[in-house]
């Protein structure tokens, strides 16, 4: 396991287990994707992303990958939806194995509600302060 902090996303990927990396690097790019102007950084030891407040993060583990969002439930649609399909879904959160595809569809949905939320919070509190 590794024991200093990585300097940047791609060195924490870069760390980690072969088998992890193909997952890890497609679930930094769906998170880029659904919301590019989120700010990676390393929270943790662990990639964390930041959107008008923390939006999500990612872990490797033995034999998976986790994928969590920061102080938000996971929709019960959604939940449903990826436990159904064979994920371990916890309370803010996903465990993927590595012989498990990637949700893409379901993360999104994921990302970019938490972003709309972490917006709203940000525009009130903006409001608060005039």
């Amino acid at each position: 396991m590794q024991t200093e902090k990585p300097k940047d996303v791609a060195e924490y990927i870069s760390n980690q287990a072969e088998v992890a990396r193909p997952l890890l690097e497609a679930i930094r790019a769906l998170i880029q994707e659904a919301v590019p102007e989120a700010e990676e950084t390393i929270s943790w030891n662990a990639p964390f992303y930041k959107h008008h407040g923390m939006l999500a993060g990612f872990a490797a583990y033995k034999q998976h990958i986790r994928f969590g969002v920061v102080g938000s439930e996971i929709d019960s649609v959604i939940r449903e939806k990826l436990t159904e399909r064979g994920y371990n879904v916890l309370e803010r959160g996903l465990q993927i194995k590595f012989n498990q595809e990637i949700p893409r569809v379901e993360l999104t949905q994921i990302l970019q509600t938490k972003a709309q939320e972490n917006e709203k919070k940000q525009k009130k509190k903006n409001k608060n302060t005039r």
